[in-house]
């Protein structure tokens, strides 16, 4: 296996609505289950990025827009729970919704796509709710923009 650069197995990637995953190692048998708290989960994915195994799981523990549920309606967050160190690792953004990620080829980076809440409602209206984007360095776990100011700037006068 090369330890030094980019290292992607096969992934799966499931789609639906749970309230928690189970993690069972067999090598050891043990049981456990990621949360311990109420969680509404809309997909998770597995990855193995420099031979570790990582878990992406997108979902949301809050009820943004105060209905009383949550569901797929509420602004979802990043969970990324690394199996070989059990360890887990949450990114929420007050106002914005995790619409998508992504693994850069050969680099231990998520880039992170967000839909801004700009109504402040704590929902989605897709068609009129910007986009941006977030890179999560995964050996720091730092999370910066993609897109600098002076580059978000420009961009804003070429619109305007």
């Amino acid at each position: 296996m090369d330890k030094g650069g980019y290292n992607r197995k096969s992934y799966y990637h499931y789609t639906g609505e749970y309230n928690n995953i189970l993690i069972y190692n067999q090598l050891k048998n043990k049981k456990q289950f990621l949360f311990d708290e109420k969680i509404f989960i809309t997909d998770f994915t597995n990855h193995m990025i420099d031979s570790t195994h990582f878990l992406f799981i997108k979902a949301t523990t809050k009820d943004s827009n105060k209905d009383q549920k949550l569901n797929e309606d509420d602004l979802r967050e990043i969970f990324i729970y690394d199996l070989d160190h059990e360890k887990m690792h949450h990114f929420a953004f007050e106002g914005l919704n995790l619409y998508e990620f992504q693994i850069p080829f050969e680099e231990n980076k998520v880039w992170m796509k967000f839909q801004v809440d700009k109504s402040n409602d704590g929902e989605i209206q897709s068609a009129k709710e910007p986009y941006i984007t977030k890179e999560l360095d995964l050996k720091t776990w730092k999370v910066t923009g993609f897109v600098s100011p002076e580059e978000i700037e420009r961009l804003t006068e070429l619109i305007n």
